[in-house]
């Protein structure tokens, strides 16, 4: 008996051991990445402004929807910065081509609604939700909220990311034609 128990211990232990050999996978972090705007698509330089997010999108961690009634984060896989950081950086960069030709800023501003990976039945698929404000002058031209979805060309953390980069960017060439629609 006292073999069998010394035995147990023994395998165990190398049990045990053999989980702590096993190498943690490396955090990984991702940007969106996006084409600029036309120069003149805007009428104006843009001053980007404040964003917030839901406090579910508060962190960099990547969100996952398994379920409509569920949000999961990745572990090891993030986002570079807050949502909120992460889109007002985008559309800082995306309106960064505009000139500045001595006319009044548009400030823009906004709140990330969504930002996750759903996957269901659809298959996988990037979604935003954001809502964007311009102002000039102290006068609102445009504050309406911007839904996309896009489907992942294959799997895993980079594909989210491609697929959001795409998701944001049509949300800005709308949002871009809704502003210039506002200036004629």
């Amino acid at each position: 008996m006292t073999r069998l128990l010394v035995a147990l211990a023994l395998a165990a232990a190398l049990v045990s051991g053999c989980s702590l050999a096993r190498e943690t996978p490396a955090v990984r972090y991702y940007v969106l990445a996006l084409e600029p705007a036309a120069p003149t698509a805007m009428p104006g330089p843009v001053r980007v402004g404040t964003f917030t997010a839901d406090p579910a999108y508060g962190s960099a961690r990547m969100a996952v929807r398994p379920s409509p009634y569920r949000i999961d984060y990745s572990s090891y896989h993030r986002w570079a910065a807050p949502p909120r950081s992460l889109v007002a950086a985008t559309v800082r960069d995306y309106y960064a081509h505009v000139p500045d030709d001595g006319r009044t800023y548009l400030d823009v501003e906004g709140q990330v609604r969504r930002l996750e990976t759903v996957r269901d039945g659809q298959g996988e698929r990037a979604v935003i939700d954001v809502q964007l404000r311009a102002v000039r002058g102290g006068e609102v031209l445009v504050d309406r909220v911007y839904a996309e979805e896009e489907p992942l060309d294959g799997k895993g953390a980079d594909a989210a990311a491609a697929a959001t980069s795409r998701a944001l960017g049509r949300a800005l060439a709308r949002f871009t034609a809704d502003v210039a629609a506002t200036s004629r």
